[in-house]
């Protein structure tokens, strides 16, 4: 089987025949090409064990806490991406492994990631994703990044636990976070691709440019296990990122910003879910929902985060005979909405003590949990 060729499925197995006892096996499974695996001696509690060590956070669980905070899918939103004649040539032709989503900040890059994923689960692929996030130190450094991978990979395939097993048991937890980690978890991932046992995994990361430390060697690796394994990553076109993904070979790029037409739908679809929840939870009347539904519409420019920005100030904030007054104080662009959210905070905090939080930000050298402000 070509590596990365989706079209292509594995014969059924016959014949099983599993050998017990320690050590590596051999497990024959019906005709044609047999692979050497090593049966797996661990416990259910040794392995959750060992998956608990393995990453700080789930990937699985990140991706429902997105899309519950981000409002649900919206069914058939993304049709247009999964009709692009781009997208359609990276999923078809085997050689076109690389896809490199890009846009601006908050054209809707982490949900359309998203639904990528679920679309892939329906065709019996088997997407192994991971989201950084540049605020949270679990999910914004490449170590955490290929340590959520292989967590990723275990849970869809227990069975590729034996290409880690061998260095777990000999070293425990700190295999996977010494200065030698970066080796030994991108040898486990590329054992793992080159192993078969996944053979229609897609490597999904979203936010490359919220990978704050060693994101270069990210690049690196991405460029190298793509040539083997099909892989889709989401960004802001920065110039760095840019650079590094040249060098690959058969990338194909998506750009929102160059697909405004069908972006400017989407955000008019969702646009009207919001507006429809806004309505419903508010009693709003025709009218008013129809003069919300305009406005939004004029002023997104094609951004999902303006509108959801907007929306959730509307809900939350804004009494109702005060709606529309205050719709028309958001003006076009992100930039207005965290001005006017900054000067809430003042107004209800008092200006000097956002002076001193402030400042104590601007000089901090690690995160602070709320018990220590």
């Amino acid at each position: 089987m070509s590596p990365g060729n989706f079209d292509e499925e594995m014969a059924p197995n016959r014949g099983v025949h599993i050998n017990v006892g320690s050590g590596n096996q051999n497990n024959n499974c019906g005709s044609g090409k047999q692979f050497v695996v090593g049966v797996m001696n661990m416990s259910s509690e040794q392995r959750d064990s060992l998956l608990c060590d393995l990453s700080t956070t789930d990937p699985g669980d990140d991706k429902k806490r997105i899309v519950r905070t981000k409002g649900g899918l919206i069914p058939g939103l993304n049709n247009w991406f999964f009709d692009h004649e781009e997208y359609n040539r990276w999923h078809r032709k085997p050689e076109k492994r690389l896809l490199w989503i890009t846009g601006s900040p908050g054209k809707g890059k982490t949900m359309l990631i998203c639904d990528v994923i679920e679309e892939l689960e329906k065709q019996n692929y088997e997407p192994v994703y991971f989201f950084c996030e540049a605020g949270d130190t679990r999910l914004n450094m490449a170590n955490a990044v290929l340590r959520g991978l292989l967590y990723s990979f275990l849970s869809r395939n227990p069975s590729c636990i034996s290409q880690i097993q061998e260095k777990y048991e000999r070293r425990g937890k700190v295999v996977f976070e010494d200065t030698n980690s970066w080796d030994v978890l991108t040898g486990m991932i590329k054992d793992i691709i080159s192993s078969g046992a996944m053979s229609k995994a897609v490597i999904v990361i979203d936010a490359l440019d919220e990978c704050v430390e060693e994101l270069g060697k990210l690049l690196d690796l991405l460029i190298d296990i793509s040539a083997t394994c099909k892989a889709i990553v989401s960004s802001r076109s920065c110039l760095h990122i840019k650079d590094s993904l040249a060098t690959a070979c058969d990338k194909i790029t998506i750009s929102l910003e160059n697909n405004e037409p069908a972006v400017s739908g989407a955000v008019r679809s969702f646009i009207d879910r919001k507006v429809s929840e806004l309505a419903a939870s508010k009693g709003y009347d025709d009218t008013k929902h129809a003069e919300i539904f305009t406005y939004l519409n004029a002023n997104a420019n094609n951004t999902f985060l303006w509108v959801s920005l907007v929306c959730q100030q509307l809900k939350n904030s804004v009494p109702f005979r005060h709606t529309i007054a205050s719709l028309k104080e958001f003006h076009s662009g992100l930039d207005s909405i965290y001005d006017r959210m900054c000067s809430r905070v003042i107004q209800l905090s008092g200006e000097s003590l956002c002076a001193k939080l402030l400042a104590t930000i601007c000089i901090l050298r690690e995160r602070l949990v709320w018990k220590q402000w």
